[in-house]
């Protein structure tokens, strides 16, 4: 989330860390710069892929 600006918002993508704490967000729309207290973690990257599949209940 990003209180004030420009940017405000809600955002969701990957980002690229930069060790000096203003990271770059990579959106469907484009890159934003976000400050490292603007983020919460949505999942690590910890190499496997991930997908959601629906359950079929025989009936």
């Amino acid at each position: 989330m990003v209180p004030t600006g420009k940017w405000a918002g809600t955002w969701t993508g990957r980002i690229s860390v930069r060790a000096r704490g203003q990271h770059s967000l990579a959106t469907p729309s484009g890159r934003i710069n976000v400050s490292y207290w603007n983020l919460r973690l949505l999942q690590r990257g910890d190499g496997y892929g991930y997908s959601t599949q629906l359950e079929v209940v025989p009936v």
